[in-house]
């Protein structure tokens, strides 16, 4: 079977005209392998739909004429520096889900999306961040129960960005989940590493955290897994100087 992370590199055209083919050819070779790629690219329409770049930079803009409401770095046992994702949230109008999933389950899906001039772009393994950057946070459960996400960077700062403080962590089944706050990013070097982690037992948000610290010490914090027993979604994102 095509692995999913290999679709999704399709999908972001992250390929090369050969790997296209070869990647087509083997879809068609599996069974419901042209419905999985139908099912991802309409998961992927449904997380552009919800973030519409004219509210994100609205909400951007309402938020910086309101006067600096810079979020504490240390609230509620979530480590925030600088250098991470909460210079400025920007809290999005609520928005309908436009589509659910359908189709074959894959693994749990992991969503960063970037405000761009000429519109949103879903993030894939090669995009770069830079300072400034505008990027909201998505997540399609595909048949996970429970869930967390958060986010490493290249000082060693771990940030959590789902639950919400005092919420549990049962995530949605129905398709495309857009987190409801976005981010504008500040000058964390090296890189920004999500990850999406779930079970189908409620997670301990605070020993998963615990766990995400220790490996954000570590030299290879960019590319190791959490040291916890759960299944892990990853996307890696490099920083610009």
């Amino acid at each position: 079977m095509v692995p999913d992370h290999t679709l999704e590199r399709l999908l972001l055209d992250d390929v090369t005209p050969e790997e296209r083919a070869r990647i087509l050819a083997a879809l068609e070779a599996e069974e419901g392998g042209m419905e999985r790629l139908e099912a991802l690219r309409a998961s992927d329409a449904a997380i552009l739909d919800r973030y519409p770049p004219r509210v994100i930079g609205a909400s951007l803009r309402r938020r910086l004429e309101d006067g600096p409401r810079r979020t504490p770095w240390l609230v509620a046992g979530i480590a925030l520096a600088v250098v991470t994702l909460v210079a400025v949230p920007v809290l999005l109008a609520p928005t309908e889900p436009t589509h659910t999933y359908v189709g074959v389950k894959g693994d749990p899906r992991l969503d960063v999306v970037r405000e761009e001039p000429d519109g949103n772009r879903r993030l894939g393994p090669d995009d770069t961040l830079a300072p400034g950057d505008v990027v909201q946070l998505g997540y399609a459960a595909m048949g996970a129960r429970h869930g967390v996400i958060l986010s490493l960077d290249g000082r060693g700062v771990v940030t959590l960005h789902l639950p919400a403080p005092g919420e549990g962590t049962e995530l949605d089944p129905d398709g495309a989940i857009a987190l409801p706050t976005a981010y504008r990013l500040d000058d964390a070097p090296g890189f920004e590493r999500f990850v999406l982690l779930t079970s189908d037992a409620p997670v301990d948000v605070e020993s998963t955290l615990a766990a995400a610290r220790a490996l954000a010490a570590r030299p290879d914090a960019a590319t190791a897994p959490v040291p916890v027993s759960l299944h892990q979604t990853s996307l890696l994102l490099r920083k610009a100087p």
